[in-house]
């Protein structure tokens, strides 16, 4: 993230200098700093601080990678596909029971 907002920086003409903040970024930010650049899923932690997005850097999504050999191997590729299992579970959208 440092070198992406350092090339952000530098084609919006803008002046700044950065560092890597370990956790909570964006309760620490109203006394540290004047922005920050935050990976964020959606936002939510952001506008609880009374922050507010001015630009949009990256949009991702995530991606699971397996190597060839690593999936030719069926203990590994049983492995693999239980992680990908999780992962789905735990991106897909949440319903509520009423």
């Amino acid at each position: 993230m440092v070198n992406l907002t350092k090339k952000y920086l530098e084609e919006k003409r803008r002046d700044g200098r950065g560092g890597i903040s370990w956790g909570a970024t964006e309760v620490k930010a109203h006394e540290l700093v004047d922005a920050i650049v935050e990976v964020t899923e959606t936002g939510s932690s952001l506008r609880a601080n009374n922050l507010r997005i001015v630009d949009e850097l990256l949009s991702s999504t995530p991606r699971l990678i397996a190597n060839y050999d690593a999936w030719k191997d069926s203990w590994k590729r049983k492995k693999i596909e239980t992680l990908s299992m999780l992962l789905k579970a735990r991106w897909r959208p949440r319903r509520k029971s009423v």
